[in-house]
């Protein structure tokens, strides 16, 4: 109840920028960077921990599991998780970045002030959410609290 209450109390005071009269622009701003620069640059982050630090083996089991007719290959998917997929976001990444500052402001035409900072508020607050979750956790923790942990097979 707490965590659902402090959410919505920070949600709804970041919304408060939306019902202004630069809201539309600010909610553009915000799509664009999330949808062009952030999800990108987590997709790389998520395919260099499931590729290196996670045991991809394990991964490719799931994605596998419910098929009959065609299995993933292993050096196909390990090659992907681990290479491919990474450089070719990244790429994307760099590409956008690039466009960003070539038409100075991207494509919709805002203010490249308003666009890097709108992005990197963003961006931030993407980034460092999980860093205030395991902040409440490792306070919970402290007094007394036990999380309930599960494996992949008592999730089936």
């Amino acid at each position: 109840k707490k965590t659902t209450l402090a959410t919505c109390i920070v949600a709804g005071i970041i919304s408060i920028l939306y019902i202004t009269r630069a809201g539309l622009a600010w909610l553009d701003i915000v799509d664009n960077w999330t949808n062009q620069y952030s999800m990108i640059l987590i997709g790389v982050l998520e395919c260099i921990v499931v590729g290196w630090v996670f045991d991809p083996s394990l991964v490719l089991q799931e994605v596998n599991k419910n098929t009959k007719k065609f299995r993933m290959p292993s050096w196909w998917f390990k090659t992907s998780i681990k290479f491919l997929a990474p450089l070719i976001l990244f790429g994307f990444f760099c590409w956008n970045l690039a466009s960003l500052f070539i038409e100075k402001g991207g494509r919709y035409g805002y203010a490249l002030w308003a666009e890097i900072l709108g992005g990197w508020l963003v961006m931030v607050l993407c980034f460092t959410s999980s860093w205030f979750v395991k902040r409440v956790a490792t306070k919970k923790e402290k007094k007394g609290y036990v999380e309930e942990t599960k494996t992949w097979e008592q999730c089936e």
